[in-house]
């Protein structure tokens, strides 16, 4: 990574010329070459978008350009980071619902609250709107 500070939870500013240049082989490597068959979404954020939330990232580039077929799990507790830590979701239900419809997240590690999770879950199934008009439910 590269992050802005050199710590934990920072931002990466990185150019996306970089990014296929410098980030991507070793990423295609391991994905096509070793046959990764997991992979784990980072607490940072990528150009101003929280990872758990970067569909760009999680899916244009992570499953699209690079082919992953495996499982894509959030580091621990990230989706409800994106209300608590990363401000861009008002509250669980949104966190979740925005993590299931922008990315191609498989599995969330839920620290704390496994039934408030399951629950913000079925809430996101069960609720439209125009931001978010379906989810993935056969990833669900």
């Amino acid at each position: 990574s590269m992050p802005r500070t050199g710590h934990d939870r920072t931002p990466a500013w990185i150019p996306e010329r970089h990014v296929q240049q410098y980030f991507i082989p070793s990423f295609r490597a391991a994905i096509q070459n070793a046959n990764v068959l997991t992979v784990m979404s980072s607490y940072s954020e990528y150009d101003g978008v929280p990872m758990t939330a970067n569909h760009h990232t999680l899916t244009d580039v992570l499953r699209d350009q690079l082919g992953f077929q495996g499982m894509l799990v959030t580091d621990f507790s990230e989706i409800i980071n994106l209300q608590t830590w990363h401000k861009v979701a008002s509250d669980n239900d949104d966190a979740v619902k925005l993590s299931l419809s922008e990315t191609s997240v498989d599995m969330s590690m839920i620290p704390f609250d496994v039934e408030s999770f399951r629950q913000s879950v079925l809430n996101a199934l069960n609720t439209t709107s125009a931001a978010c008009p379906s989810l993935p439910v056969s990833r669900i």
